[in-house]
């Protein structure tokens, strides 16, 4: 028992480590097979969603820095919900174009 409450501790460090870059790396254009398996198992593990809508509201209300210099988030409303805005991950050289974060809520809600 406790050694699953433990792997699913670690395997959530994983997910949301790096600045989300496995969330990021999934959510990347033109998935290869792999990715779009293991996105689809995915969907059946809650924490994964409820990293990914934690990752996108941190991403809109949260500061950054780049190149030594502090740019402040925009803040998180109600109607980004409902909307997917597109991203470049920092370490990769791809723009992601996730889903809006209301599909998360709806994912979790149906594992409840």
């Amino acid at each position: 028992g406790f050694g699953v409450v433990l792997g699913g501790f670690v395997f959530q460090a994983i997910l949301t480590g790096d600045y989300a870059l496995l969330i990021d790396i999934l959510d990347a254009p033109n998935p290869t097979p792999f990715k779009r398996t293991l996105r689809a198992l995915l969907n059946f593990y809650p924490p994964y969603h409820f990293a990914k809508a934690y990752y996108g509201i941190t991403a809109l209300s949260s500061n950054t820095m780049v190149d030594d210099e502090l740019v402040l988030g925009v803040g998180f409303k109600w109607v980004d919900l409902f909307t997917s805005r597109p991203h470049k991950v920092m370490f990769l050289d791809i723009t992601v174009h996730p889903s809006p974060l209301v599909h998360s809520y709806y994912w979790l809600v149906g594992h409840c």
